[in-house]
């Protein structure tokens, strides 16, 4: 489900009503590229009659669009440290250090993990462990609760398809199980309750299951493939806390 222009339109001379504004923040702020593409043509575009002042939700959106957009650049570069460095040192760094705790590289390492799951399931793995510990960390005040768990969500359900990899059924349960408790209090997006549907389909093998996840999802990115090949994470049941 995507915003047309005219309600952006709207929300930017402030006609809309208070739930309808929140709703078009709460959308924006998911990260979704085909409506951010969509308002920043419509609100580059727009002349804003001089009586009307761009209301303070709208002035909110814009700077977190923004930081987002530099979160995202920033995020290649990140991701090339942190594989530079030794496993335990990557734990450190996702736990304790503000640069490295941010939800596009934690989106990142999920993606790549997907990635390497045909090649290498042991780093597939540890991408997607690390994605689980920064999701941890994310600042729910920048973000928003829901969209903190959405996150987190999809690093449970992207780790527990590199365990499945990894012929790790058990755990891959787990972290499944953990993925759909932190969806039941995320944001609600259907796009990313589809990307763990996805996932576990694949794992149980259910083709509705997985035509479900699948019609929910929304474009696939390239993902970067990275030179640095670090040491293997192991944890000991990633799962095991998903009650």
């Amino acid at each position: 489900m995507h915003l047309d222009r005219e309600a952006l339109y709207d929300f930017l001379l402030g006609k809309l009503e208070s739930h309808q504004n929140r709703e078009v923040v709460r959308h924006l702020l998911t990260g979704c590229e085909t409506c951010r593409k969509v308002s920043r043509e419509v609100w580059e575009g727009v002349q804003v009659p001089d009586d009307i002042d761009l209301s303070a939700i709208a002035a909110q959106v814009w700077k977190q669009g923004r930081a987002f957009d530099r979160e995202r650049d920033a995020a290649p570069d990140l991701l090339v440290e942190l594989e530079e460095l030794t496993p335990e040192r990557q734990v450190l760094m996702a736990r304790n250090s503000p640069r490295f705790q941010t939800r596009a590289l934690c989106e990142l390492l999920c993606q790549e993990s997907i990635a390497a799951c045909a090649s290498d399931a042991e780093l597939a793995v540890q991408r997607a462990t690390v994605a689980t510990l920064l999701a941890d960390e994310l600042p729910r005040g920048q973000y928003g609760r829901g969209v903190v768990n959405d996150v987190q969500a999809r690093a449970w359900s992207v780790l527990g398809h590199a365990q499945r990899a990894a012929n790790r059924p058990f755990d891959a349960d787990d972290c499944f199980a953990k993925a759909k408790s932190l969806l039941a209090d995320g944001s609600g997006d259907p796009c990313q309750i589809g990307r763990v549907w996805y996932l576990e389909a694949i794992l149980r093998h259910r083709p509705a299951a997985l035509r479900r996840g699948a019609e929910a999802l929304p474009g696939r990115g390239a993902g970067v493939r990275r030179r640095a090949r670090p040491g293997r994470l192991r944890p000991d049941r990633p799962g095991a806390d998903a009650a």
